[in-house]
């Protein structure tokens, strides 16, 4: 009672909104003088309508974060007057992958992917291949991979005598 832990839109409750999930889906849309006529639909793959929205006001920028699940969705941006009132921008992942300029229309349509974002090597380039070593080096070189010293530390400068003695 009297807590102030909430639950995420991935199911975690607690009360650290650092650990939150991200939306992987931004929808940006721009309305003109006529926003009344202007609306969207997200549908599924099946073509349900999960998420829909209108502008907030005239000429209004909106944005809708959400976050889906992996599949296959279609964003359907109307006009009812058919001149084509609202412009719109669709990320997905961070990646812009759909803009529409508004210009005369009825319909829009853009059919999109949401897959798992790539995961980030420790450089942190999505999908890399750099990987750190023991003693922190962070690349995609091996030749230069850091080595355990006779006694036993990472990148150590102890050596082995003549004798078989680890000699720091």
């Amino acid at each position: 009672w009297g807590g102030s832990a909430t639950t995420d839109d991935c199911g975690t409750c607690d009360d650290d909104p650092t650990n939150d999930c991200l939306p992987n889906v931004v929808l940006k849309t721009t309305a003109d003088f006529y926003s009344n006529e202007s609306s969207w639909e997200l549908k599924d793959s099946d073509g349900a309508v999960i998420e829909s929205g209108e502008p907030s006001d005239r000429n209004a920028v909106d944005t809708t974060q959400l976050l889906l699940a992996d599949g296959s969705y279609c964003l359907v941006i109307s006009d009812s007057y058919g001149d084509g009132g609202m412009a719109a921008e669709l990320s997905v992942n961070g990646d812009l992958v759909w803009t529409s300029a508004g210009g005369s229309y009825s319909t829009q349509e853009h059919c999109f992917e949401v897959a798992p974002a790539a995961a980030t090597d420790c450089a942190g380039v999505a999908g890399g291949d750099a990987v750190e070593d023991q003693c922190g080096t962070c690349d995609n070189d091996p030749a230069n991979d850091c080595v355990q010293d006779c006694a036993g530390e990472w990148g150590g400068a102890a050596v082995e005598d003549d004798c078989g003695n680890c000699d720091a």
